[in-house]
């Protein structure tokens, strides 16, 4: 039921009648004071237009958007790589100048979380080879598998996780993809 259709209802925030259901109509707040608490529960969720997030989701966009790692260049070169250990956030790159490569093993993608890969902080014409390994998928924008992608000095690339164990790449500044074979 539309909230613009309840109109024997006159405030603006309220409860429909049977009780299992609250409306706020436009103009209405809600506030929460100090020391209160919003909860949703794991399995609870919330959802906004046509997009619903359960409790987890949530909980990965608020980590996403105010999570910041720091890798210095010794933290993922080499044969063996480094563990993007933090599957959401923003992950920052700092190298010397010169090409930097490694294996990045990324921590397993959970739904509603969003990364971004940020070579700000490399040196000249330093860059990152991000290779995926097995236990995730990465997509471009159009949607095909990608095997690997460099990362630029200043460059970056953001990701979201629509479904478990997928990344799909949505923003991209200097990079260049190497599509799956």
């Amino acid at each position: 039921m539309a909230i613009t259709a309840i109109p024997t209802y006159q405030p603006l925030v309220g409860r429909i009648q049977g009780g299992s259901k609250f409306y706020m109509k436009s103009g209405g707040q809600l506030d929460v004071a100090n020391g209160a608490i919003i909860e949703v529960q794991t399995s609870g969720s919330m959802k906004w237009a046509s997009t619903t997030l359960e409790g987890r989701e949530i909980e990965l966009q608020f980590l996403s958007k105010y999570t910041v790692t720091q890798h210095a260049s010794t933290s993922f070169t080499g044969a063996a790589g480094g563990t993007l250990e933090k599957g959401y956030g923003t992950h920052v790159f700092s190298a010397a100048t010169g090409a930097v490569t490694g294996l990045m093993t990324f921590a397993t993608a959970s739904k509603g979380a969003t990364i971004r890969l940020d070579g700000a902080y490399l040196v000249a014409n330093g860059n990152v080879s991000v290779r995926f390994t097995d236990i995730c998928t990465v997509l471009n924008a159009r949607g095909s598998d990608l095997s690997s992608f460099e990362l630029s000095a200043v460059g970056f690339v953001d990701m979201i996780c629509l479904t478990d164990d997928t990344w799909q790449v949505v923003n991209t500044f200097e990079w260049l993809e190497h599509p799956s074979s």
